[in-house]
């Protein structure tokens, strides 16, 4: 029972990892004139955007 619920979760955890990996590399090269302190704040902007969305869309709990 635990590994029927943990294997989603776990396959969750890495669509997550991998969607903030995509946007942490597509801000970067959107924004190259932003200075590094600017660059963090942009990506964490989008970063809680994307939990946002998968929050409404896919039920996904965000867990910090």
């Amino acid at each position: 029972e635990f590994f029927k619920e943990a294997v989603p979760d776990y396959q969750k955890a890495l669509i997550i990892a991998k969607l903030r990996s995509q946007v942490a590399k597509e801000t970067s090269i959107r924004f190259k004139s932003l200075s590094q302190e600017e660059l963090e704040i942009k990506k964490r902007t989008e970063f809680k955007k994307l939990e946002q969305e998968l929050v409404e869309k896919a039920h996904v709990k965000i867990i910090e």
